[in-house]
């Protein structure tokens, strides 16, 4: 979202943004984005600001709250790169440059000369790694799952895409296609379990009525504790 971004004390980085199809003014605020103030053209930035003011406390409030999710997530992202600490090799090398390459379960990270391995670059081809190989293993484990839990159950789906998604773990479109995030790999076994069959009776029915949710339990058990504990799992996201 394109705008503004102005300091404001209590708050700090706010992206003003004008909108010409806005009736009202509204703030938004997600991790790891600045706070977002939305206001109509028509509305003078004053205006808005003033807005903004008025709902001081509950920004701050709000930001509390964000934090808590910040950190967890921070944490999360540690403990993904430390379960394949094991698997990384550095390569001192010659050439001038950083240099990531993924072969079988290894992460192989080519370094400089004169380049130290608490070089931000090199914590972040480390990171870069790891999602090359998260993306690869996710494209080879997770269709597989898919034609596994389908034959059994009885479902047919067109195709499978594994994609980079970081805020939904699964979808089906109206053609069948099931669409899977590679970020499911981070999930405990039963709740990828969860989602394939989620898409997979979403190819009967396409919306979330009664019948939807009969089918899924009858196929997974447990499929209503399954969706309120997953609402509470997070996208690990290492770059």
């Amino acid at each position: 979202m394109q705008g503004q971004i102005i300091t404001v004390d209590g708050i700090g980085s706010v992206l003003f943004c004008k909108k010409s199809h806005v009736r009202k003014m509204s703030i938004r605020m997600r991790p790891f984005q600045p706070v977002q103030l939305v206001f109509p053209s028509r509305v003078p930035s004053q205006t808005a600001m003033n807005y903004l003011l008025s709902k001081m406390d509950w920004v701050k409030r709000t930001r509390l709250k964000i934090q808590e999710i910040e950190n967890k997530a921070a944490d999360a992202r540690e403990r993904a790169i430390n379960r394949h600490k094991d698997t990384i090799e550095y390569l001192k090398t010659t050439g001038e440059k950083l240099r990531v390459r993924l072969e079988g379960e290894k992460i192989r990270i080519s370094i400089p000369a004169g380049m130290g391995l608490n070089h931000p670059s090199v914590s972040q081809a480390v990171r870069s790694g790891i999602m090359q190989k998260l993306r690869a293993r996710a494209r080879f484990v997770l269709p597989k799952r898919v034609e596994e839990l389908a034959r059994y159950n009885g479902f047919t789906y067109n195709q499978v895409f594994v994609k980079n998604m970081r805020t939904r773990w699964g979808s089906c479109s109206y053609e069948n296609n099931i669409n899977l995030s590679i970020f499911l790999l981070n999930l405990p076994p039963h709740l990828v379990d969860y989602v394939i069959l989620h898409e997979l009776v979403h190819t009967v029915h396409k919306n979330h009525r009664k019948e939807f949710w009969d089918r899924l339990e009858a196929v997974c058990p447990g499929a209503l504790e399954y969706a309120r504990e997953i609402k509470k799992c997070q996208f690990i996201v290492l770059n």
